[in-house]
């Protein structure tokens, strides 16, 4: 017979073992963890972000389904830690469902993006070395993806970034001044993903004051309204995840209205816990 884990037990080992810095992931900060109807739910914040996130483990199926009927109750944390390492790190408090209740917001792995679009950093910083083996690899195998495999001590500041948006039609000034004013908070640019799709749009994310973030350019050359849904996500939760709890916007970003921003004099405005993906 398949042993199960006792479900107190592994919540107060869990706890114990996640409240250390870097014990899921960076950004990760345990704030409690409990037993609810059969799993062990466990309350976290996420970067800067104010808000109190919650997440779900089913037990006792969860770790035997993953590590069988020999696990040790060390190695469910473990195994737990690792998934939930992974859906953060790909973005999960983006692109989850999401439930209000009254001890936080429930994430649930409902909304992953099928658009075939795809949004990522503007690089401001390159690996000379990793690129060209990047790129070497792709010729030799035909491929459009490569993994670009730099280290922080091989990264050099790009001089003029974002060039390649101008090239597509894009403006990519702005990017370039908030860099060198030092109010970057996100630059971000969208795509089909493989290496050599056109970019298809950018958003460029500033502070304003202490507590609000700007979206300052929210700029598309198709009239996908996916992608804007998309680009338009992301660029709120980086400014969400940089702590900044409101969010404003000049009026003529209309797109942002689906998410959940307001008229408000001559700006469109949203605090942090009013957003909302289209159709989540």
């Amino acid at each position: 017979m398949a042993r199960v884990p006792d479900l107190a037990e592994l919540v107060d080992r869990l706890a114990g073992s996640w409240r250390r810095p870097g014990a899921v992931t960076d950004g990760f900060a345990l704030l409690s963890a409990s037993a609810v109807d059969g799993a062990v739910e466990v309350a976290f914040h996420w970067r800067s972000d104010p808000a109190r996130y919650l997440v779900r483990f089913p037990c006792p199926d969860l770790p035997q389904e993953v590590l069988g009927e020999d696990f040790e109750l060390d190695d469910a944390i473990g195994e737990l830690a690792l998934l939930l390492m992974e859906d953060l790190d790909t973005g999960l408090v983006s692109w989850a469902g999401r439930t209000s209740t009254a001890d936080g917001v429930l994430l649930q792995p409902a909304r992953q993006s099928s658009s075939g679009w795809f949004v990522g950093e503007v690089p401001l910083e390159a690996s000379p070395g990793a690129l060209r083996t990047a790129r070497a690899a792709m010729a030799a195998s035909g491929e459009r993806f490569a993994v670009v495999a730099s280290h922080e001590d091989d990264l050099e500041p790009i001089a003029d970034p974002g060039r390649f948006l101008d090239a597509a039609g894009l403006d990519g000034d702005a990017g370039r001044r908030a860099v060198a004013d030092g109010s970057l908070i996100a630059w971000l640019q969208i795509d089909r993903g493989a290496a050599d799709s056109l970019r298809a749009g950018q958003a460029v994310v500033v502070m304003d004051g202490a507590e609000a973030a700007r979206i300052a350019v929210l700029e598309l050359r198709t009239p996908d309204r996916r992608a804007l849904a998309e680009l338009a996500w992301a660029a709120c939760r980086a400014a969400v995840d940089a702590g900044r709890v409101r969010l404003i916007a000049d009026r003529a970003l209309d797109g942002l209205r689906v998410l959940g921003f307001r008229d408000e004099g001559d700006l469109l405005v949203a605090r942090h816990d009013e957003l909302r993906f289209p159709g989540a």
